[in-house]
């Protein structure tokens, strides 16, 4: 009679806490997942929001010169004003590669903000 009874409250409590276990186990997993999707969820838009204003930054810069070409401010012949004007934005905006400009001659001219060639 007394190893029947051991043996049904070890096996309660064997499975008692196994099936805490799983509980919890599969909770803390199913939290952990959202969690990570949350955490992914809010980078991405973060991301997202950062370079549609970067790009709303570089747009501007770029219509900013078109405006002064069209009204006559700035000449893309002219080297050396052409030059430092691409110097100066290149140097404003460290996040962008390269500016440029391709000429009536199908010349490319870049300037890189890192080293200001």
């Amino acid at each position: 009679m007394l190893s029947v009874l051991l043996a049904s409250f070890v096996a309660t409590s064997i499975g008692g806490v196994g099936i805490a276990l799983y509980l919890g186990l599969n909770a803390a997993y199913e939290n952990t997942r959202n969690l990570w999707v949350l955490v992914a969820d809010n980078e991405l838009i973060s991301l997202q929001q950062a370079m549609k204003d970067r790009m709303k930054n570089v747009g501007a810069r770029a219509n900013w010169v078109a405006s002064q070409v069209t009204q006559g401010r700035l000449d893309p012949d002219f080297d050396l004003g052409w030059d430092n004007t691409m110097r100066a934005l290149a140097a404003d905006e460290m996040n962008v590669m390269a500016y440029g400009l391709i000429k009536g001659s199908r010349q490319f001219f870049g300037y890189n903000p890192r080293d200001m060639t």
